[in-house]
């Protein structure tokens, strides 16, 4: 009765304050979480290769010095002769197009059937590569075998092709010993010799796609990329001062890229998703600070103004956990409107997210789950000390002040 209408107007808006307080923080935190959730899929699914101890640079070879097909492949050859015999390498090979790196696609059809017009070809990702590349790599051969030095130029066209690319083509059977139609330049029947298991070569998010590999003898690029596998994995750092010595051993005059380790590849492709989960999770914490604080403060202002009334409850015979459980229930009343419009809040910007997500659902129960419950402890915490100072109010004391 003694209170103004000033007053409860204004105790109306802090109200609102903070149940919107609440809600963003919510909406917040469960953008966050999802896209940490997304982050740990990625950090473990299955690359099809092996990272670690894997080093690589890419080389670019001057057209005018090696203008033929035999230069080429024996400049790539003795490169990665020199490569084997650094020390602490346990194998060397070559690539024209190596995981997490761009690449280049090649028309395909399969041999003895209708030849479908150019427009409506398939077009698969296809790289050129050294005998030994997938057991440097370490993904193995599912069905057939590998290239050998026997693959040469002279030899019949021969071709190892991944899983997903078996399974679009050949459903109803074994890829092996039938041969394909490789459009590049000109035309070439290619035999499939191999089945090489599925590899994550371009983003982790996304599933395998259909990929052939020939000899690098019968497909000869300018360009490719050396891979140098160390004998363990913390040797690897040494293998990046060591393996532009391997190249100058070569060629002197030939020009040299950075050398990375594969992961700081894979760790690259993700980078936009680690930095777009670190911006979120500032303003998350922020934001769940400030809620924090919001919350103790309306309720501990609450717990001021109402001061004489829990003295006159106390001294009517309300025992102190009625007190308590007064202010927490007040104070949480607000929380749960506010978790429900975060909730809400919450499922709208997630199908935003959607996109940036692996292996977990834009609305996961778990990830909401544990963000309400995160919010509520916070919420109860900071209820419950204006709360306890309530409980501990004397009667006497508040008429008296009063």
């Amino acid at each position: 009765a003694r209170g103004s209408a000033g007053g409860v107007h204004q105790g109306r808006a802090r109200a609102v304050l903070l149940v919107a307080q609440v809600a963003l923080s919510l909406v917040l935190l469960t953008g966050t979480g999802l896209l940490l959730a997304s982050l740990w899929q990625l950090q473990r699914v299955r690359l099809g290769y092996n990272p670690d101890g894997l080093v690589t640079t890419l080389l670019t070879l001057p057209a005018a010095r090696y203008p033929t097909p035999e230069r080429r492949v024996d400049f790539f050859d003795r490169l990665a002769e020199q490569a084997r015999a650094l020390p602490g390498a346990r194998g060397a090979a070559f690539s024209s197009a190596g995981p997490q790196e761009g690449y280049i696609e090649m028309f395909v059809s399969v041999y003895g059937e209708p030849v479908p017009p150019i427009e409506q070809r398939p077009h698969v990702k296809y790289a050129s590569v050294s005998p030994d590349y997938l057991s440097v790599l370490e993904t193995p051969i599912v069905r057939g075998r590998a290239f050998t030095a026997r693959d040469a130029a002279d030899s019949p066209r021969v071709m190892i092709i991944n899983e997903t690319m078996a399974r679009r083509f050949f459903p109803d059977g074994d890829a092996l010993g039938h041969k394909m139609i490789c459009s590049n330049a000109n035309p070439t029947v290619t035999e499939i010799v191999g089945v090489m298991a599925d590899a994550k070569t371009g983003e982790l998010s996304k599933p395998p796609i259909p990929e052939m590999y020939f000899p690098f003898p019968q497909w000869p690029e300018l360009y490719a990329s050396l891979y140098v596998r160390a004998s363990e994995p913390g040797q690897a750092a040494g293998l990046v001062r060591a393996a532009r010595g391997a190249v100058r051993a070569v060629d002197p005059d030939q020009s040299v890229g950075d050398v990375l380790g594969v992961r700081e590849l894979v760790t690259r492709s993700v980078a936009d998703r680690q930095l777009l989960a670190l911006l979120l999770a500032s303003f998350a914490g922020l934001a769940l600070v400030l809620a924090a604080i919001g919350i103790y403060g309306v309720t501990a202002y609450g717990v001021a103004q109402r001061t004489r009334e829990i003295g006159i409850r106390m001294a009517l015979g309300a025992q102190r956990s009625h007190v308590f459980r007064l202010i927490v229930g007040g104070g949480m009343k607000l929380i749960g409107v506010g978790i429900a419009l975060g909730v809400l809040g919450a499922l709208g910007l997630t199908r935003l997210l959607a996109s940036l997500l692996y292996g977990v659902g834009a609305s996961d129960p778990l990830t909401f789950s544990a963000v309400v419950g995160l919010l509520t402890g916070v919420a109860l915490l900071a209820n419950y000390l204006p709360a306890r100072r309530a409980a501990l109010v004397d009667p006497l004391t508040a008429l008296r002040e009063e």
